[in-house]
């Protein structure tokens, strides 16, 4: 069915009457064509992205090869292996090609927004290089013995003592492990002040514990100290990081998604009655970068979608409420896409 006045199409299941749409081009910023635009293609993964993708999808976890770089036969039950877009696996192989560095391990820092997938995306590349890791978040004020360690109080033969506990930091860079700091941007400065030393370059590394009266603890060779930040915008809580500690870092800016979306909902709803619609949903309000929905908040609608939630109660409770001053207009692209009303008509055409 055609509009009489500017010959866009559409389907009957969506609008009874095509000529209550807004063809004046002063409509929301959530209607737009995506109603009869196909869903969002993936650009071609290369070499690197298709050997991964074979490697997530292989039942044996055969060892590849991309260019001179092996890719590590992990440890971690095949089906539990993550789904990545093409993006997603090239940021995959960035990681591997720094851990399998036989060199000390650079520091890493990957920044982007909450729901990204940097922390899962991380976790799979510690599996993969089957590497033990200790991991923790950082906040403003906390006590920073839990990163470097304490004297805490042993009994022995009915007499209290003192006895030194290492931290999680501590701990990782003895035992040549992945330190995994997530909110690194939260971090109170009397920590980051002490990290310096564990994330300088090569022979430089040291660690201080003055706490136990050491002051140059050796860091093992293996030792890799990887964090995650929201950037310091878009209404996140965090504070600019120090300079110093910031240029110790690769930084990996996020600016997609990791994960492959479609697969994802394939495993969660599969052929839903509703996928298709959600999807658009979740299209248009990503051409705003306020109401760009993220993977974690997609993956929450679609299970209550699968629980049997009304869809618009999904939108609602599992990502509307979570964009401020954009529900409304996240609920009304809702609205169009599963009920077939275009918002700015739908009151002066009654």
């Amino acid at each position: 069915m055609d509009c009489s006045k500017c010959g866009r199409h559409f389907d009957n299941a969506v609008f009874a009457d095509p000529d209550m749409h807004d063809c004046t081009g002063s409509a929301p910023v959530f209607v737009s064509d995506v109603l009869s635009a196909p869903l969002a293609q993936e650009p071609e993964p290369t070499a690197a992205a298709q050997e991964l993708y074979a490697y997530n999808a292989g039942p044996d976890n055969v060892v590849t090869s991309v260019g001179k770089s092996a890719l590590i036969n992990p440890t971690i039950d095949s089906g539990k292996v993550s789904y990545y877009s093409a993006y997603g696996q090239e940021r995959l192989n960035e990681l591997l090609m720094i851990g399998r560095d036989t060199r000390e391990r650079m520091p890493v820092l990957l920044i982007g927004g909450t729901g990204s997938g940097k922390s899962h995306m991380i976790r799979d590349a510690a599996g993969m290089l089957t590497l033990a890791y200790k991991e923790t978040n950082a906040y403003p004020n906390m006590d920073i013995s839990l990163w470097f360690g304490m004297h805490r109080p042993v009994e022995r033969d009915g007499f209290i003592g003192l006895e030194w506990q290492n931290g999680l930091l501590t701990e990782a860079a003895l035992n040549g492990e992945v330190f995994f700091m997530e909110e690194a941007t939260r971090a109170p400065q009397d920590a980051v002040g002490r990290m310096f030393g564990p994330t300088d370059t090569g022979s430089m590394r040291y660690l201080t514990l003055p706490e136990k009266g050491d002051l140059g603890a050796a860091i093992h060779k293996d030792f890799w100290l990887i964090a995650t930040a929201n950037p310091a915008t878009a209404g996140y809580a965090v504070q600019r990081m120090d300079k110093a500690f910031n240029s110790r870092f690769l930084i990996i800016e996020i600016t997609e998604p990791v994960a492959d979306e479609v697969r994802i909902l394939d495993d969660l709803i599969g052929q839903h009655q509703h996928r298709e619609k959600f999807w658009r949903v979740v299209l248009d309000c990503r051409s705003h970068p306020e109401s760009y929905i993220n993977t974690r908040d997609i993956i929450m609608a679609a299970r209550c979608l699968g629980l049997g939630f009304d869809p618009m109660r999904a939108i609602e409770i599992a990502i509307a409420h979570k964009y401020d001053d954009f529900k409304e207009p996240i609920m009304r692209a809702a609205d169009l896409h599963f009920n077939g009303k275009a918002p700015a008509q739908e009151e002066t055409n009654g």
